[in-house]
């Protein structure tokens, strides 16, 4: 169920994410987190759902400004919460997919190959 709901808004969420830039993802990124705040306080599906909108343009930021959103995105694959995980998954896959490339963080998914939900594993495989 998770991941196939259809939702008309993500372009929208993808859009705005795009023109927020590496500062603006980083700092939504960092509120997703356990206990960060109100978003962390409206549940583990909107958490998600955020993530894989910030998630979207990850790929097209600077190194730098992907540098700065892989070390907030570290902390989420290490959440209780099993979507939050896979979602953290996606979004260092996009950054590891640009200008950053995978040496500095691609050590960060090795352990999760063997997390308990088998989502999260696939995931990081």
């Amino acid at each position: 169920r998770f991941m196939k709901a259809k939702w008309n808004d993500y372009p929208a969420f993808g859009a705005l994410f795009s023109t927020a830039g590496a500062e603006g993802i980083a700092a939504v990124v960092q509120r997703c987190q356990d206990g960060a705040g109100s978003v962390a306080s409206r549940g583990r599906s909107r958490r998600a759902l955020l993530l894989l909108c910030a998630a979207s343009p990850m790929n097209n930021l600077a190194k730098a400004g992907a540098s700065i959103c892989a070390d907030r995105v570290a902390p989420l694959l290490r959440d209780s919460c099993w979507q939050v995980r896979a979602c953290g998954i996606q979004c260092l896959q996009r950054l590891m997919a640009g200008r950053m490339g995978p040496l500095a963080h691609g050590h960060l998914l090795a352990p999760l190959l063997g997390d308990e939900h088998s989502f999260v594993r696939r995931a990081a495989a």
